[in-house]
């Protein structure tokens, strides 16, 4: 697939970008539906409920982790042409990141191994969070240099790994059963899996020169912490909110419910890294022209464009496509079909406003904004998930989650055209 590319790309319309990385992101889409796929084939419904709470609170911890810093890269580093001061600072992200990383790990290995009560399970969240924080690390750069076709390149490499690692333990597993417990602590794995590829390719482009010691990594990340605790944090409230309803049932020991919540919730997800790869095109134009004049132009677009593409997809979902959820993954997961369908709504959301999320956080540099209104949705959603469950059983939950996105939607749309209105002289 070739080297990591830092030089300069110019002469790229917008509609090429997203182009090249809807591709990327659609092919990991369907690679990464493929993992659950496999693991809802291969394990009992029970057991695929313990594998769904490991994935969902690595993924939870891999934004924890993240706290925004690579969005913050990519607003500071799209502001200048200098080539080397953006390979420089990639690598003080990612090696800074390394180095916290693997200190993090080996701290909790060596806790478990003085007796410390740290099971399999909570050292396979830590080490899938932290390998797949690691790993996006890598799409940042290209999104800064406006290289869309490698973002789509590393995209693709890091999901197909990522399924090559779960399909030789699903294999494993089915040829001669193994203990449950080994299994999840290698699923963790699946994290780091694509690391060494991705390394290897950097390492033929980047410059020696451009490496610095982990005292200059560690104040590049601090340097980064003033735009980026904002996104962090509301990454961090969108994790949460969209896990967990899986986390919930899981905490509850409703194994098989857990296991039929998350196939509905991570066909949901498959659908936002389509939302993804456009807000990953734009999100660079959006850094680089700050102002509520621009705003209003940006937002004039996706109004245009977002109910649209929203219509299409609530269509293509309930004609065709409610039916490939049990064709997938079999008789056991009908019901995951009743929670798509009332999830589905507030799952495509996302498809019209990550983009509006991108022109508030980067045109009119307003991230706080966008953390109080997640925050307050999932201060919501985290106090009546207990009383939902109790009284509405999982279809309540469904409801809630779907209601407050709406609400969340229309928050941050009555805001982004607030701030972005005319000033009176």
């Amino acid at each position: 697939m070739g080297a990591l590319n830092f030089g300069s790309v110019t002469g790229k319309g917008i509609g090429r970008d997203i182009g090249a990385a809807f591709f990327g992101r659609a092919g990991a889409s369907v690679l990464r539906l493929g993992v659950v796929v496999l693991l809802a084939r291969v394990l009992k419904p029970e057991e695929y409920g313990l594998a769904a709470v490991l994935l969902n609170s690595g993924l939870l911890l891999s934004t924890t982790l993240e706290f925004g810093l690579g969005a913050a890269y990519i607003q500071q580093e799209s502001l200048t042409p200098d080539v080397r001061r953006q390979e420089r600072h990639f690598l003080s992200l990612l090696l800074g990141r390394f180095r916290l990383w693997i200190g993090l790990l080996g701290g909790a290995a060596a806790l478990s191994l003085a007796g410390a009560n740290l099971t399999l399970m909570t050292l396979a969240v830590l080490l899938y969070g932290t390998g797949q924080n690691l790993c996006n690390s890598f799409l940042t750069v290209s999104q800064v240099r406006q290289d869309f076709r490698e973002y789509a390149r590393v995209s693709l490499l890091m999901a197909l790994l990522q399924l090559a690692w779960v399909a030789v333990l699903a294999g494993a597993y089915l040829v001669s059963p193994f203990r449950l417990t080994l299994l999840l602590f290698l699923l963790g794995v699946a994290g780091w899996a694509p690391l060494p590829l991705l390394a290897t390719r950097m390492r033929r482009t980047v410059d020696k020169a451009s490496r610095s010691s982990w005292k200059e990594d560690l104040r590049y990340l601090a340097s980064l912490l003033p735009f980026a605790k904002w996104v962090g944090l509301s990454s961090i409230a969108v994790q949460a909110f969209s896990r967990y309803g899986v986390l919930l049932l899981g905490s509850q020991a409703a194994l098989a419910e857990a296991a039929r919540y998350d196939v509905a919730m991570s066909v949901g997800r498959s659908i936002n890294l389509l939302a993804q790869s456009t807000a990953a095109a734009l999100f660079p134009r959006f850094a680089q022209r700050p102002g509520a004049q621009q705003a209003r132009r940006w937002l004039a677009g996706v109004l245009r464009t977002g109910g649209f593409t929203l219509a299409v997809g609530l269509a293509l979902y309930y004609l065709p496509g409610r039916w490939l959820v049990p064709l997938l993954f079999g008789a056991s997961y009908r019901a995951s079909v009743t929670y798509l369908d009332i999830l589905m709504p507030g799952l495509l959301l996302p498809l019209f406003v990550e983009v509006v999320v991108g022109i508030v956080t980067f045109t009119l540099r307003s991230p706080a904004s966008v953390f109080w209104i997640r925050t307050a949705k999932l201060a919501i959603f985290l106090l009546s998930g207990n009383w939902l469950l109790a009284h509405y059983s999982v279809r309540g939950l469904a409801f809630a989650q779907t209601a407050l996105s709406l609400l969340e939607t229309a928050a941050i749309l009555g805001f982004a055209f607030w701030a972005a209105r005319p000033r009176q002289r």
